[in-house]
């Protein structure tokens, strides 16, 4: 009986494996979906003026392993900002520059992004309607469609290889041939 068992645990560990891919896939889709409705909403948005309180590039680092004994820094820059604007007599603060953000390889091409938005520049701040507070200086979804894109190719990744491990199971169980292909 424990060989049984033994023999069962790659099996569930690469179905949990398929599964956890099919779900992170899955929030990657939602967070990219919403970010891309949300910036095609901003299309239709009103303007109003306002001033940037304050801006800089901001620095994300991650490490990359390449070998067992090697890794590789990866960094990322991104434009920040603050700003504030008026609507309807009412002051906000807001620091969504735009749906889906954008992030940059080097920082030269973040501190050119960031030049139309140096702390006291007259920006327009397009606003929703509906929630004022909700605002955004450039309009539309940015790369909200990669999130998307990875997001779909991970939760069919991982439900195709769910599917096909879940299959196999069954097939073994029945003392059938293992392979999701076999017709024998």
């Amino acid at each position: 009986m424990n060989s049984s068992i033994s023999d069962k645990i790659p099996i569930v560990v690469g179905i949990l494996l398929a599964l956890s891919f099919a779900f992170i896939g899955f929030v990657f889709l939602a967070v990219g979906s919403y970010q891309f409705l949300q910036g095609a909403k901003s299309q239709d948005w009103p303007a109003t003026s306002g001033i940037i309180a304050r801006s800089e590039v901001k620095s994300t680092s991650s490490r990359t392993r390449t070998s067992k004994r090697h890794s590789k820094n990866k960094t990322r820059y991104s434009v920040s900002v603050v700003y504030t604007y008026q609507v309807d007599g009412q002051d906000y603060e807001n620091n969504r520059l735009s749906y889906g953000g954008k992030k940059y390889k080097a920082r030269p091409q973040a501190v050119e992004a960031m030049k139309p938005y140096k702390k006291g520049a007259k920006v327009d701040v397009f606003y929703s309607p509906e929630d004022p507070a909700s605002s955004v200086l450039v309009k539309g979804s940015g790369t909200a469609g990669v999130a998307i894109g990875v997001g779909a190719i991970l939760l069919l990744l991982g439900g195709a290889a769910s599917i096909i491990m879940i299959v196999r199971v069954r097939r073994h169980s029945e003392g059938l041939p293992s392979s999701a292909f076999t017709t024998e």
